[in-house]
C-alpha cells in the first residue's frame, strides 16, 4: 500500500526544512514501524528487531499512552526508540509538534551538561487506521533515575547498594547542573499567560526561561561511564517567546524523585541526602532558587497529584501509593 507521509531527515533538518518521500508501507503495524526503523536508523530489516515497550504498572516508564517502540540489534542491545503520537485531535497534533520542535532546538543549542538523545527524524502516517506522529531517537545511555531506585529496592547486597547509592548522588547533582543550564539558555521578563492561570498568580516565583516541563525520574538518564545525563520525553518543554517559570521543573522533580525513592523502600535518610545534593547543588547555579520559591512549585504538585482526578487508581498500585502520598502531605 503507498501512503503519502513526512520523513525528515535529522542531517538536513532545523525547525522548518522537510525532506518529502513516498514510501511504501505494509498494512501491519509491526511491519510499519520496522520500514521506519530501517529507514531512521540506517540498518537492514535482517539486522535488528522491534520490542513494544509497555509498562502499565510504573508510571515513571513508557507505555502510559500511545505505543512505543524499542529498536534492537541482533545480541538485543538497544540501538533506538520509534514513538507514536496520535495526531488525531488538535491537542495530539500540539503535543507531536511541540516534541520535535524541542528536540530540534535543544540538540542545536550544543550546551555542556544539558544532552537530549540524538533525534533521527519524524514522520507522519496512519497506523492502525489513525494518524500518528512518529519520532525516531536514539536510546538513551545509562539508567533512568526510575532505574536507579529500582536497583536499589532490588538488591540485597550492602556494597553494590551503597555504589548505586553514590551513583544514584552523583546523577542527582548531574541532573542539577544540566536544568540550571537549561534554564540559563534565555532569559525572559515575564512568563506565559498559561502559567499565570497555571499557577494562579501575577507573579509566579523566580526567574521565566525555557523548561524540560516533565522533570519526573523516568524522563533523566545516567551514566556513570560517561558521567553524563540525558533528557528524554519534550512534548512539555515551553519555548515560547514569553518563557515559562523556570523553578517549576526544581519542584516537580523534587517530588516525584521524593515519591518514587518512598515507593521503592529508600530510607527517609537516604531520601534526605540525595534530594539535598540535587537542592544544593541547584541553588547554587541559580541565585533566585530559594526553599520558598521552590517549595511553591513543589506545593502545587503536591495538590495536583493529590486530587482525585489525577489518577486513576484501580490502573496499577504505584497510582494509589503517590495519590496517598500527596494526600497526606497536601
Amino acid at each position: 500500500m503507498l501512503l503519502f507521509g513526512i520523513i525528515v531527515s535529522m542531517n538536513t533538518f532545523h525547525l522548518n526544512i522537510y525532506l518529502l518521500s513516498i514510501f511504501s508501507l505494509g498494512s501491519d503495524k509491526e511491519a510499519q514501524i520496522e520500514e521506519f526503523s530501517s529507514k531512521f536508523f540506517e540498518i537492514k530489516q535482517e539486522d535488528f528487531q522491534i520490542k513494544e515497550h509497555s509498562s502499565p504498572s510504573d508510571l515513571a516508564e513508557a507505555g502510559q499512552g500511545d505505543p512505543v517502540f524499542i529498536v534492537k540489534d541482533k545480541k538485543g542491545n538497544p540501538i533506538g526508540v520509534i514513538k507514536t503520537i496520535s495526531t488525531k485531535f488538535p491537542d495530539g497534533r500540539a503535543h507531536f509538534k511541540a516534541e520535535y520542535e524541542a528536540l530540534d532546538f535543544l540538540s542545536h543549542l550544543q550546551l555542556k551538561n544539558f544532552h537530549t538523545v540524538k533525534f533521527k527524524g519524524i514522520a507522519e502516517t496512519t497506523l492502525d487506521g489513525e494518524k500518528k506522529g512518529i519520532i525516531a531517537e536514539e536510546f538513551a545511555k545509562g539508567l533512568s533515575i526510575n532505574q536507579f531506585l529500582k536497583n536499589i529496592s532490588k538488591t540485597k547486597n550492602n556494597q553494590k547498594r551503597e555504589l548505586l547509592l553514590r551513583e544514584l548522588n552523583r546523577g542527582l547533582e548531574k541532573t542539577a547542573i544540566a536544568l540550571a543550564e537549561l534554564h540559563q539558555v534565555k532569559k525572559f521578563s515575564y512568563p506565559s499567560q498559561s502559567y499565570l492561570i497555571k499557577f494562579d498568580t501575577d507573579h509566579p516565583p523566580g526567574p521565566s526561561g525555557i523548561i524540560h516541563g516533565d522533570t519526573h525520574p523516568g524522563n533523566i538518564f545516567y551514566d556513570p561511564k560517561t558521567d553524563q545525563i540525558s533528557f528524554i520525553d519534550f512534548g512539555s518543554t515551553h519555548l515560547a517567546r514569553e518563557g515559562a517559570p523556570i523553578l517549576q521543573d526544581a519542584g516537580n522533580f523534587l517530588l516525584t524523585f521524593e515519591v518514587f525513592a518512598s515507593y521503592y523502600h529508600l530510607t527517609p535518610n537516604e531520601i534526605d541526602k540525595l534530594t539535598h545534593t540535587f537542592l544544593e547543588t541547584y541553588k547554587s547555579k541559580i541565585p533566585e532558587a530559594t526553599n520558598e520559591s521552590i517549595n511553591f512549585y513543589k506545593n502545587y504538585y503536591i495538590k495536583t497529584y493529590a486530587s482525585t482526578e489525577t489518577w486513576d487508581e484501580e490502573a496499577s498500585d504505584q497510582a494509589e501509593f503517590i495519590h496517598s502520598y500527596c494526600r497526606e502531605i497536601v
